[in-house]
């Protein structure tokens, strides 16, 4: 799958129009990562159709974030998360993978020249590299999808965490068999 420039161009404005609508300071975003983020890939193959230039934008803001808000309009309203936290999140979980991935002839591989990080732990430190910060619960819920499906602390999560969690088990049903 490929999508056009001009569709990743309007993914990447809408990316930043939205983390700016939730109080993220992007300025140091258009200067340190916008090409990269504009290109990057949600995932290494595109046997689902998620590896491909651009689809970590596009997926995010048109699977993974809309999937969390559904998700979480389905809660009781005393457990729900606040909307402009739930987005935040959902848009910067998946900020690491910008660096993880690298373009190749084939498509794409696994930068060895990395931190061993697991994604959400190195999205934290990227986006606070960025001036961006998280307080416990958002730093928890982008952790959250580090776990294994056996982690003991998956059942004591907070509810962010588990809204995002489940959007994210969701896009590749998404990819599969929702196009």
């Amino acid at each position: 799958m490929t999508i056009t420039d001009e569709l990743k161009q309007k993914n990447y404005s809408i990316f930043k129009q939205k983390l700016e609508e939730v109080g993220v300071d992007v300025s140091k975003i258009d200067g340190e990562i916008k090409d990269k983020l504009i290109n990057g890939t949600f995932a290494l193959e595109n046997s689902l159709g998620m590896g491909y230039e651009g689809s970590l934008l596009n997926i995010v803001l048109r699977t993974l974030t809309p999937f969390a808000l559904k998700i979480n309009e389905l809660l009781p309203e005393k457990i729900r998360v606040e909307k402009n936290k739930l987005v935040k999140v959902c848009l910067l979980q998946h900020l690491s993978k910008i660096d993880m991935y690298v373009k190749t002839q084939n498509g794409f591989k696994f930068n060895p020249k990395i931190v061993a990080l697991r994604f959400g732990a190195r999205s934290i430190a990227l986006a606070n590299e960025l001036g961006i910060t998280f307080d416990t619960e958002e730093i928890e819920a982008i952790l959250g999808c580090d776990k294994g499906s056996n982690d003991e602390q998956r059942w004591a999560s907070r509810p962010i965490t588990v809204v995002l969690r489940q959007a994210n088990e969701l896009i590749p049903l998404e990819a599969m068999f929702g196009k």
